[in-house]
């Protein structure tokens, strides 16, 4: 008996910076991620990705509290810029 190709399936998918972060990526060396070959890789090869949606938090200090690098005060973006970059990802804050 031979089996039979999967059909296509369409999907999205659904990214949390912060628990991609503190779950995969912290402690390690990796701080670039391609997060549309992540989840190509991550899925059966007869899915079809149609829009990965990338939800991240701006970061800002806390209050009473003095950064030790004035930068670091100000709203993160970056992560949300960068997603908008890719045509089938949009980066959610």
């Amino acid at each position: 008996m031979s089996q039979l190709p999967h059909p296509s399936r369409r999907t999205n998918v659904y990214i949390d910076s912060w628990n991609l972060y503190y779950g995969g990526l912290k402690n390690t060396p990796y701080r670039w991620l391609d997060v549309a070959e992540m989840a190509r890789r991550s899925l059966p090869a007869h899915y079809v990705i149609g829009r990965i949606h990338f939800f991240t938090a701006k970061v800002s200090a806390r209050p009473g509290a003095v950064p030790s690098n004035p930068s670091a005060s100000r709203p993160s973006s970056a992560p949300s810029r960068r997603c908008r970059t890719s045509p089938c990802t949009s980066g959610h804050s």
